[in-house]
Formats: structure tokens, sequence, C-alpha cells
């Protein structure tokens, strides 16, 4: 286990979204990011929060954009509204698997799918401006983001574990140094 994906996570959970007891948090990660998502989830709980995880997938993005009908396409599941309108705090984790995967996909029927999810971004933005909703998105050393910055996975990590911090003992501290200046 690397301990800055851990260092990330309670970066994450007690300074950039604050979890109180009773918090309900959601965690939207890319699969490829499940080692920061355990972590998040242990560091949330410890807290008192009550955490919901959603796992995404760029195949399963790909299966749905290529094979639903322009009326599935369309739908906008009450669940991904209730999130919107309900919880506490979110956590996005991204960390794509192919970051090409949806090339092939008619640029209609991407546009499609989120025309259907414009009103929960905009719940969730709504909620944010009005200070009822904490929300944080980081990206998590993945082979695909790597690749697109033409480093090796381990370079990537380093890079992104120093521009978060999650590198140094304290990351709370560095972070709180930068607000200080």
């Amino acid at each position: 286990m690397d301990v800055r994906t851990d260092r990330l996570a309670q970066l994450l959970v007690t300074y950039c979204i604050d979890v109180k007891p009773q918090d309900w948090v959601l965690v939207r990660a890319d699969v490829a990011g499940l080692p920061l998502v355990e972590h998040l989830v242990e560091h949330i709980l410890r807290q008192g929060g009550r955490p919901t995880v959603q796992l995404l997938s760029d195949t399963l993005d790909e299966v749905v954009l290529k094979h639903a009908s322009a009326e599935q396409l369309a739908w906008l599941s009450p669940i991904d509204q209730l999130l919107a309108e309900q919880v506490d705090a979110r956590i996005m984790v991204r960390a794509a698997a192919n970051t090409r995967a949806l090339s092939g996909v008619d640029p209609e029927r991407q546009r499609l799918l989120q025309n259907a999810q414009r009103p929960v971004s905009q719940a969730f933005m709504q909620r944010a401006a009005a200070g009822t909703h904490r929300w944080a998105l980081t990206v998590f050393p993945c082979d695909a983001y790597a690749q697109e910055a033409d480093m090796s996975l381990r370079e990537y990590a380093d890079f992104v574990y120093a521009a978060t911090y999650a590198d140094q003992p304290d990351p709370i501290t560095c972070s709180l140094a930068v607000h200080q200046r």
C-alpha cells in the first residue's frame, strides 16, 4: 500500500469536504480508483459520515452509449436526482482506464445522455453555491492518465501526490499554508 493514497483520502475527507457526523457522502469513482475509494470510505466512517459509493467504468459507458435507445439515453435515474438533492458532500475520483473509450461513439448520443443529466448537474451546482453541498474532485494515478502525460505510472503518481501534498507527512498543514499566503 502506498501511504500517499491514505494521506490523499484523509485530506479529501477531513479538509476538502470536512465530513461531519451523520453527513451523507457520495463517492463517485472510476473503477481504477478503487484503492483510493477504499481509503475514502474508511476516513468517512472514522469521521462519523455515511458513505455511498458509485463506481464508474469507461467500458460500461461505451456499452450504454452504443446500445441504448434514444429514449433510454434521455432517461434520468431517480437515484441520481435523489443524490443531487440530498447528499451533504460528494467526492469524485477520476481514474480512466481508457481516455479514448468513447472515441467511436456518435457525439449526438453522448449529447442526449449529457442533456438528460443536466438537472442533476444543475442541482449539485445550485446547492454548492448555496452552501448546502460540499464537493471535491481529484485524480487517482492510473495508466491512462500517465500515458496522456507522457509519463510512467510511477512518475505520474509522484506528480499527483506532490500536487496534492499527499507526499508530505501532513498534507492538511501544507494545504492550509497555501491559503495563508
